[in-house]
């Protein structure tokens, strides 16, 4: 199954619903508890962004599987509504399980990339008991798709709570377990190497968070496997052949 990574592309916010202290440009912004929240059972938002895409993913939500999520996406932002070049129809936000306490993943992908610079989202969430729609970060960005990661990759539950002992005890501050996932692939072709993979790579470095979703088809995994954070550490590429190169790379997901 094909295995993508997306690094967000920065957007303008042109307009959109939203709590006076939970605005749209939160969903720009990595630090934990930064989020964009609306009160009630719908919610749309517009934003410009200045490259072509062919993702767009909200992350660390609060909507239920069968809540809605509808992209469209156009040349300004009135089109959005009147004439959009992409319209994804409304979706079902996930499907699958969903980890308990765990905010929802929503991957959206285009059919083709996307050279129109605006995009609007709609919501739907009716009868939603929390009484608000919440998410944590707004992804829109070019994917760098390979056609499977290798056997053997790893997942890791990180618990990074502080721990205090004594004699026969302990006691924790207790912090959110986030997912960590190590994979490697191989046979990148050295046209994807030197065109996409180097320059992906040298961008997002191990500060600048991506979306890494293993298995893009399996759309009823998603919960259990996509995660967006950061790259754990400099990522090795061996060259096997001159027109052959393998990566192996560890993604951590932020904290909510």
């Amino acid at each position: 199954m094909t295995a993508i990574l997306v690094a967000p592309l920065p957007f303008t916010v042109v307009s959109g619903d939203a709590a006076a202290n939970r605005p749209v440009s939160n969903l720009s912004k990595n630090p934990p508890g930064l989020v964009w929240r609306v009160g009630g059972e719908t919610a749309s938002f517009v934003v410009q962004v200045d490259a072509m895409f062919d993702t767009i993913a909200l992350i660390g939500s609060n909507l239920r599987s069968f809540d809605t999520i509808r992209v469209r996406v156009a040349a300004t932002a009135a089109a959005t509504v009147s004439a959009p070049s992409w319209d994804s129809s409304a979706v079902q936000a996930w499907s699958g399980t969903k980890i308990d306490g765990a905010g929802a993943k929503t991957i959206i992908r285009a059919p083709s990339t996307m050279v129109s610079r605006y995009v609007r989202i709609d919501i739907g969430a009716p009868g939603h008991l929390d009484g608000f729609i919440e998410a944590q970060r707004l992804v829109i960005g070019k994917a760098v798709a390979h056609d499977a990661i290798d056997r053997d990759a790893e997942t890791t539950w990180v618990d990074s709570s502080p721990s205090y002992t004594g004699p026969n005890w302990s006691a924790f501050d207790a912090y959110p377990t986030v997912q960590q996932t190590k994979a490697a692939m191989s046979w990148v072709s050295s046209d994807a190497y030197h065109a996409e993979w180097a320059p992906f790579l040298s961008r997002v470095g191990i500060t600048t968070p991506v979306l890494f979703v293993p298995f893009v088809e399996d759309v009823g995994r998603h919960q259990t496997t996509a995660l967006f954070g950061h790259v754990q550490q400099s990522i090795p590429v061996r060259h096997p052949a001159w027109n052959t190169h393998n990566l192996e790379l560890t993604v951590r997901a932020l904290a909510p």
